[in-house]
């Protein structure tokens, strides 16, 4: 949870978070209890709580952080290692909501290739044949009455769906993944919304909603979440986090594209033929310096 960058009040906390398979990190204050943090052990920090951790009979399985104050640690676990004993803000909240901020605008912008079909009889339907990237785009008022979404798309694109408007819900849905889609490859974008609202469902994918308030009630999620603050209620947290696609020597993933045979090097080393293409290209965060620049 991320709070807002703008407005300090607006401590973007967290409640009710009980079985998450992979870590938490909320600006404001986690307060929680019979819950599972990190449970499969997946990082070895399981929880940061910028502000603070109040805790009581749960379990927390790696490195915990918190910023200020902590309440009914003595009640929890921790089989891995000790309780925190010092303050420490190993993430800094607020460059990290204005970067995701950002990148959920940049991701809004993505052109739907083709678009998904309207909600006939509580079905909606997204068809899209790009091998690398497929992005739909749903109104919030397309989600009333939706309880079933399927998704068909070449194996291995990634898939981004855009829901514009500022109060979303999604209640009782179901997912039909086609190709052996997985999660990981698929990223939900609220760039819109206020409020959140996800309830009964097994989602399918991970969730970014840097300005709404979310609300999670009975079920599950297979993917990250990321929201302005979150209150979940008896839904389980799922490892499956989002990752676009990343090339060992080539920057994309489609055997069709051309990897090596339009950019061979000479005995020069200058390549011979270069091509237009689009693709994916990490780099990692942090600062780079050039000729002093």
């Amino acid at each position: 949870t991320l709070g807002d960058p703008n407005d300090p009040t607006y401590s973007g906390d967290a409640s009710g978070i009980q079985d998450v398979q992979g870590p938490v990190a909320v600006q404001g204050t986690l307060t929680t209890t019979g819950f599972a943090l990190n449970s499969r052990q997946l990082k070895p920090v399981a929880v940061v709580a910028n502000a603070g951790l109040n805790l009581t009979s749960g379990t927390v399985n790696g490195n915990a952080y918190y910023g200020t104050t902590t309440n009914g640690l003595p009640s929890v676990t921790f089989p891995v290692n000790p309780a925190p004993t010092t303050p420490q803000h190993p993430i800094n909240f607020k460059d990290a909501a204005t970067k995701l901020q950002a990148m959920s605008a940049a991701l809004k912008r993505y052109t739907a290739g083709v678009a998904p079909t309207p909600n006939n009889n509580g079905t909606i339907s997204m068809v899209g044949s790009n091998q690398e990237l497929n992005a739909f785009q749903i109104s919030s008022s397309s989600l009333t009455g939706a309880y079933n979404f399927v998704i068909n798309v070449p194996q291995g694109s990634i898939v981004i769906i855009n829901i514009t408007g500022s109060n979303p819900a999604i209640y009782g849905a179901g997912f039909t993944r086609m190709n052996g889609l997985s999660p990981t490859n698929m990223l939900w974008n609220f760039p819109d919304a206020t409020s959140l609202q996800i309830q009964s469902v097994g989602f399918m994918g991970s969730i970014l909603a840097p300005f709404a308030e979310a609300q999670l009630k009975w079920g599950s999620i297979d993917g990250t979440v990321v929201a302005k603050k979150a209150v979940p209620t008896w839904i389980e947290l799922h490892w499956a986090p989002f990752q676009f696609p990343v090339g060992g020597g080539c920057l994309v993933r489609d055997p069709a594209w051309s990897c090596s045979n339009d950019t061979k090097i000479d005995d020069s080393g200058r390549a011979l033929s270069l091509a237009p293409e689009a693709g994916f290209f990490q780099i990692d965060g942090g600062g780079y310096v050039s000729e002093g620049y």
